[in-house]
């Protein structure tokens, strides 16, 4: 898809017209002062010329030939629109990183908690690995939305954004995770906008044995 923008021919006559209509004062006045004998015609003629010249400057630079088209923009010039933000990192099922404004900040998904893969506290836990390998495989090189949540903090303790990732085909992410079997639905301190919804997504999960509710993994365990 490319964005492109055409001007019409009319744009040399609409010029022309500014032109007649800004210097034909001036003429006049010019001419006036000529007739009057008055002694500052000299400095009439001065300043109409220079006006004359800034007028025609100043419509020149506004508006290029009039003829001419604009390029097509290729797609991938308008990748960063507002709310379309690159994906540079994931770090796991539920950290990633993704550039906003210039500046690469790490996102801390809204409530989901995938098995642990990267803290040095902890070993590596059940399904860990799958979780960070599906997320890898949804977000790497894409460009997502950022959805934030009123009701949480804009950041947690670590500094990370607080956001929902929003694919685009318009899903969330963050539920997608819980609805697959790869994360536990999680509530931090106070309840979130998508709560009820995230929750009878692991219930179906679960009840499917999806992932890491399957008995030949995890079985549910959190934290195994």
């Amino acid at each position: 898809m490319s964005v492109r923008q055409d001007s019409s021919n009319s744009g040399g006559e609409v010029q022309f017209g500014v032109i007649v209509s800004l210097c034909l004062p001036l003429v006049v006045a010019l001419v006036y002062a000529v007739m009057a004998k008055r002694k500052s015609t000299k400095k009439i003629v001065t300043a109409a010329v220079a006006l004359v010249v800034a007028v025609v400057g100043i419509i020149g630079i506004n508006n290029p030939d009039a003829t001419t088209k604009v390029k097509d923009v290729p797609a991938q010039a308008v990748v960063n629109t507002p709310g379309i933000y690159p994906v540079t990192a994931v770090s796991d099922g539920d950290t990633v990183k993704v550039k906003v404004d210039d500046k690469v900040e790490t996102i801390r998904l809204i409530g989901v908690d995938t098995p642990e893969t990267i803290d040095p506290r902890k070993q590596v836990q059940c399904y860990g690995k799958e979780a960070s390998d599906y997320s890898k495989s949804m977000l790497t090189g894409k460009s997502v939305g950022l959805e934030r949540d009123d009701s949480q903090a804009e950041r947690d303790k670590y500094g990370r954004l607080l956001r929902y990732i929003v694919l685009p085909d318009g899903s969330n992410f963050n539920k997608q995770l819980i609805s697959q079997g790869y994360a536990f639905e999680y509530t931090y301190s106070t309840p979130y906008k998508y709560q009820a919804d995230f929750k009878a997504a692991q219930l179906a999960a679960s009840n499917a044995g999806l992932g890491l509710w399957s008995s030949e993994t995890c079985g549910g365990r959190h934290g195994a």
